[in-house]
């Protein structure tokens, strides 16, 4: 027993190594590292003693209560087969905690280390997206979001901002003037990644903490004082443009004149114009001064697609190819086709209705979908197949369902049949392929356990901040504040992957005991 009780330190510590490991690059390696874990905290001994500690915890109660709450929502639940997976799936939310707060805590030195790891596999998850992102794999990219083939990219979106902490962590002690230019040098290329994976979610928690770092450290430096009284007015204007262009600005109907309208082609054949309808690509009226005849000839001339089937998106192709011309502000007609490069033609292939797409990705490009997609949904209802707008359609079918069990909500099993259900009962606009789940962790808390257990999810994110005295903590206030961020708009611990990077950051950091560090 006393071999095992030695072995246990270092099974701890490979259990953590692989975890981190793990996050950004393979699932499977995050399942066996938790295994090694709980091995480690039974070699370690004293399981009584543990649970006993655990018991008696300020926080670790109010933790775990969350996946008792899990347990607690069987109570109201008829599918068990669901219901049973979720608790699998969520199992990181008890056994991580577990095992932190009651294993003896690591030394610094080896803390650290475990840091420096995850920032090693978070720049391998990212240099290879960049690989399949410019092409060097057999990876297939139909979308930005491909590139990220390990785990999703709003999760690695997440870590690559908890990795953007823990840097300004390290730098805060590190002296070596080599080991502090490779941290630099990382935390740009983390940054520029953040841009290239387009993931507005990871964006838009990158801007909230560098504002707050502008807004801490003003308060210490003249300069960067004047720097924020000289920046902030621009963020406040971009911000306002930007929600202009977004939501504004796209909604505004285009005028059409009869000036615009030509009523025949070139060829003598008849153009078709549809002035009710309101997309537009750069502003210039998409269902006007079209020619299928002519389109169809062509376009089959010059591509291997054919131009009643599907670009490589599984996209209608015709409607790809008559927006890509509107983008260009060509009638769209056999001269039109005729007059697009190969590398045009093919940019309508794989499923690009702009030609300014064609630039590559861009935060700018995506906004200018954005503002498609918004005007798209304001217009029509209809949301299917663009990420940011159907979260709306799911907000408001989560309510719906809110509203059916408010006090009781609908039980651990059955909250996906409640959608199903919810769907159809408010004859949502919604593709069937597209009616997924609330992607709002609050929402789907007071859905899946009414007011109550809502509420104590509310209180089990905040309370143990204030508990434990984590105010001038950066690593935790960070992490708990990415987490929280990050649930605005996603079901964060819903998967295995995203329940463990919860599960993990909010241990990680909480229990790690700065006084009693170097006791290992």
């Amino acid at each position: 027993m006393s071999s095992l009780h030695k072995a246990a330190p270092y099974l701890y510590f490979a259990g953590l190594t692989a975890l981190v490991a793990g996050l950004p690059l393979w699932l499977l390696l995050i399942s066996i590292s938790q295994i090694v874990l709980l091995l480690a905290w039974f070699c370690d001994g004293n399981i009584k003693s543990k649970i006993k500690s655990a018991i008696h915890h300020p926080v670790f109660p109010v933790i775990a209560g969350i996946y008792i709450l899990h347990i607690a929502g069987l109570i109201f639940t008829t599918d068990f087969s669901y219901a049973l997976d979720d608790l699998r799936i969520k199992l990181p939310l008890l056994i991580l905690p577990l095992v932190i707060c009651t294993m003896p805590p690591l030394p610094k030195n080896k803390f650290d280390l475990i840091l420096k790891v995850l920032l090693l596999s978070t720049l391998i998850s990212t240099l290879y997206s960049t690989a399949v992102w410019l092409g060097f794999t057999h990876v297939e990219v139909q979308d930005i979001r491909d590139i990220s083939v390990f785990i999703s990219h709003i999760r690695l979106s997440l870590i690559i901002c908890m990795c953007l902490v823990i840097i300004i962590y390290l730098l805060r002690e590190e002296k070596k003037t080599m080991m502090r230019t490779v941290l630099y040098i990382l935390s740009a290329w983390f940054i520029v990644f953040l841009f290239i994976l387009q993931s507005l979610t990871g964006i838009c928690i990158l801007f909230v903490f560098l504002i707050s770092f502008i807004i801490s450290e003003a308060r210490k430096n003249k300069a960067v004082r004047l720097f924020a009284f000289l920046l902030f007015p621009l963020l406040i204007y971009g911000s306002v443009r930007l929600f202009d262009f977004v939501f504004i600005d796209s909604i505004k109907k285009v005028v059409i004149t009869p000036g615009m309208l030509k009523e025949k082609t070139a060829s003598g054949n008849f153009y078709s114009q549809n002035t009710n309808l309101y997309q537009t690509e750069n502003n210039n009226p998409v269902w006007i001064n079209i020619c299928d005849k002519e389109l169809e000839s062509v376009w089959n001339k010059r591509s291997t697609y054919n131009f009643t089937g599907r670009d490589a998106m599984g996209q209608d192709l015709r409607t790809t190819l008559i927006r890509f011309l509107a983008s260009k502000n060509l009638y769209r007609d056999s001269i039109a086709v005729s007059s697009l490069s190969e590398d045009e033609i093919t940019a309508v292939e794989n499923g690009i209705p702009n030609v300014d797409y064609m630039e590559g990705s861009s935060v700018s490009n995506r906004m200018k979908q954005l503002a498609w997609e918004y005007r798209t949904y304001y217009y029509s209802g209809n949301s299917s197949g663009h990420s940011i707008m159907q979260r709306f359609e799911f907000w408001k079918t989560g309510y719906y369902i809110f509203r059916k069990f408010p006090v009781t909500g609908t039980g651990t099993g059955d909250i996906k049949k409640e959608f199903v259900v919810a769907y159809e009962e408010i004859h949502s606009s919604l593709l069937e392929k597209f009616r997924l789940r609330a992607h709002n962790e609050y929402l789907t808390m007071f859905i899946t356990f009414g007011i109550f257990g809502g509420s104590y999810f509310l209180f089990a994110m905040i309370y143990p901040w204030f508990r434990m005295h984590k105010r001038n903590d950066l690593l935790y206030t960070c992490a708990i504040t990415i987490l929280l961020m990050s649930m605005l708009m996603e079901d964060t611990p819903e998967s295995q992957a995203g329940a463990t990077i919860f599960a993990f950051f909010n241990s990680f950091f909480l229990f790690y005991d700065y006084g009693k560090r170097d006791n290992y």
